[in-house]
């Protein structure tokens, strides 16, 4: 795993670009709770998380076209957000990204996020912080056989959605 811990700062940056063939494994920490700003995660290469890598924070995300998989599941832990800041696919590999309460991915105006081959879960969520919420009308969230798993109501109140394939939606809400 890795953590982006910087320094403080004014102008202290946290970015890391990442260009690896192998797999990550253990925790990841974006560092989403810095006084300046969270860590970004740059992707050089397509991104494969092992079945022992995990996200303990959030942060900020440029894809740049690339994918991150995980061969398992994968869980956004509780009040953590993931930034999406450029086009970006998420394949899950047939497992479970589960976002704790309140979790949120945000998805930047003008950028594409692919969830693909997975089952989304929300655990907790409220009308005012969705699970996923699309900053404006020029994001857009493509669904690629994906299953959501809802326990809240899920709003799409702007933005650009998009399916391909099946999406099944099940759950209480």
């Amino acid at each position: 795993g890795f953590s982006l811990t910087g320094t403080s700062g004014k102008y202290a940056t946290q970015d890391l670009l990442l260009d690896i063939s192998g797999p990550v494994y253990g925790n990841i920490d974006l560092n989403s709770d810095s006084a300046v700003r969270p860590g970004v995660l740059m992707l050089g290469a397509d991104l494969v998380l092992a079945s022992t890598a995990s996200f303990t924070k959030g942060g900020i995300i440029k894809g740049d076209g690339h994918t991150i998989k995980f061969v398992s599941g994968l869980t956004l832990p509780d009040n953590q957000m993931l930034q999406i800041a450029s086009d970006t696919i998420i394949d899950g590999g047939g497992g479970t990204f589960t976002l704790d309460p309140h979790a949120q991915i945000l998805v930047d105006s003008g950028y594409t996020l692919t969830l693909r081959n997975m089952t989304l879960k929300n655990t907790r969520n409220t009308v005012n912080k969705p699970s996923i919420r699309l900053t404006t009308t020029y994001s857009r969230l493509a669904l690629d056989n994906v299953t959501l798993a809802l326990a809240d109501d899920f709003a799409f109140r702007t933005g650009q959605l998009y399916v391909h394939n099946d999406v099944n939606v099940t759950g209480t809400s």
